[in-house]
């Protein structure tokens, strides 16, 4: 009785530490809007702002596929707002896939803070201490001041001048030998850890099983085998009910997932770091 006791409080505390660490990696980053290069959630810049952020993307990207996103959030859902800006950029691929060249442009009303992270391949000619400069001259007297439109239209066209003469002086993102293939190993990574915990729960649930049958408790031979087959048929149904329903649950993902926009990511990725309030 002690060791079946001991076998599944080992089995709860694998499944728990699989649910956990699936919950920690799942950051709560929204999609895009239609329009893309803009997403203003929390309501605070103008129609003619977000127009000019547009049009001047619509054109960068045609000449050199980078991309200038501007994303205003009303929060970052209890993560930094490098984390996040991470996750995002990440999650929607902004600037293109071979050169690595996108800008997001981050900021957060009710957490009062800001972030602005480039792609890997423009980590050498749009560094982390020019962000800064741009961030502590055209950003932070409009943010401190609350007015968030002036300061967002400033840092966006100081952006997108740095971006434009790195390829008007004839020069080119370099990815560094590193693609957006990195995003997925750590999304296999954690397909291969469930799949771990999966086999150590059913090899321990198979030995639970055997243990009753050479060691029946109480009720004797039979009933001891008895239990054991019906745990068995019990737990066949609901891996059944459990790969139908994670299928289900799938397909919704996936048809949930798309949405039908004109302008979207390039496939592009970063290494994370950037340049916040304050640094």
């Amino acid at each position: 009785m002690k060791q079946r006791s001991i076998l599944r409080t080992a089995a709860l505390c694998a499944m728990l530490f699989l649910v956990l660490s699936l919950a920690a990696l799942a950051v709560n980053v929204p999609k895009p809007t239609s329009d893309f290069y803009v997403n203003d959630f929390a309501g605070v810049l103008s129609q003619s702002t977000k127009d000019a952020i547009i049009a001047k993307n619509e054109q960068l990207e045609q000449q050199t596929g980078a991309q200038i996103v501007v994303t205003v959030v009303d929060n970052a859902g209890g993560l930094s707002m490098e984390e996040l800006a991470y996750q995002m950029f990440n999650q929607w691929e902004i600037g293109d896939a071979d050169e690595n060249n996108g800008v997001l442009l981050l900021l957060s009303i009710e957490d009062d803070d800001y972030h602005c992270l480039q792609g890997k391949g423009l980590e050498r000619l749009l560094p982390t201490t020019t962000l800064s400069r741009i961030l502590q001259e055209d950003l932070e007297p409009d943010f401190a001041a609350r007015d968030y439109d002036a300061g967002v239209y400033k840092t966006f066209l100081s952006l997108y001048d740095e971006v434009d003469s790195i390829y008007a002086n004839g020069g080119t993102a370099h990815s560094g030998g590193y693609d957006a293939a990195e995003t997925k190993i750590k999304l296999w990574g954690m397909i291969v850890l469930l799949i771990v915990g999966l086999i150590v729960i059913s090899t321990l649930s198979r030995f639970l099983r055997r243990l009753r049958y050479h060691f029946p408790f109480g009720s004797g031979y039979a009933s001891g085998y008895a239990a054991g087959r019906m745990d068995g048929s019990r737990r066949r149904y609901y891996d059944r009910s459990y790969r139908s329903s994670g299928s289900s649950r799938s397909n919704s993902y996936r048809s949930g997932s798309s949405h039908s926009s004109f302008h979207s990511g390039g496939g592009g990725s970063s290494r994370g770091g950037g340049a916040g309030r304050g640094h």
